[in-house]
């Protein structure tokens, strides 16, 4: 982990873009369908008049959505309706996407306990994965990726985030890791990488909050009131910021 950009209490989005080395290019990695929006939202609709941005969501396949306990539906039509939503928040967000459709941890026999249990990852799908991310970022070459800290220990965010810290080791792009929401709303569920105070920014949010909420409710299929409720008071939770937190995995030399 770099320890070389120094912690800075609270930024903006364009000071954040320059501490990552004049960053133009940027695309944010999505395990599922609205990660991204939950977790790095704000910072994505601060950026949009500073970088073009690209989303990139690795398991796109899906069978859960909400209710689906209770009105049961194929995985073919969770599927088709939950890219249709990532779909129109690029769009709103203005940003291009790829989607690698990869099949997602209920698509692979995991429920609710069991995907965010302690247990090793498989090492072939490991594989495959990060093959898929390679392939797509080596395409689009960006200047900086975001990517899931891997914060409450869901399969899926893992087998992204450890892809991407073994693809930065060979790639030129800076790498920074978002909270993973709501996972990291809630203090139980806050297995992952620790986010080091000297490796730790804070993006203010602030003229975004309102809309990054409002988009959230793009993804009807997934997210809740409730969940919109906890995502912006984790954004509140500390008095006079409303901020999105991430961890400077590495960065380029400022340009």
């Amino acid at each position: 982990m770099s320890s070389a950009t120094p912690h800075t209490p609270m930024i903006l989005a364009g000071e954040f873009l320059r501490a990552m080395g004049g960053a133009a290019s940027v695309v944010a990695v999505s395990p599922h369908p609205d990660d991204v929006a939950l977790s790095c939202g704000g910072l994505l609709l601060e950026m949009r008049p500073l970088a073009d941005v690209a989303l990139l969501t690795v398991f796109s396949a899906s069978r859960w959505m909400l209710g689906a306990d209770l009105e049961p539906i194929s995985a073919e039509a969770v599927t088709a309706r939950r890219q249709r939503e990532e779909q129109c928040y690029a769009d709103l967000l203005g940003a291009r996407l790829v989607m690698l459709d990869a099949a997602d941890s209920s698509l692979r026999g995991y429920d609710a306990d069991s995907e965010c249990a302690d247990h090793a990852l498989d090492e072939r799908l490991a594989c495959q994965v990060e093959t898929s991310l390679a392939e797509s970022l080596d395409r689009i070459r960006p200047d900086l990726v975001l990517g899931p800290a891997a914060i409450g220990g869901h399969v899926d965010h893992r087998l992204v985030s450890d892809g991407l810290l073994s693809l930065s080791k060979t790639r030129d792009w800076s790498l920074v890791l978002y909270e993973d929401l709501p996972y990291a709303a809630s203090t139980p569920n806050r297995k992952g990488r620790g986010f080091r105070s000297d490796c730790v920014v804070k993006v203010s949010i602030a003229a975004a909050i309102n809309l990054k909420i409002e988009l959230l409710r793009t993804y009807a299929s997934q997210i809740d009131d409730a969940t919109c409720r906890r995502v912006r008071a984790h954004a509140c939770r500390t008095q006079g910021e409303i901020v999105e937190r991430f961890l400077i995995e590495k960065a380029r030399n400022p340009g």
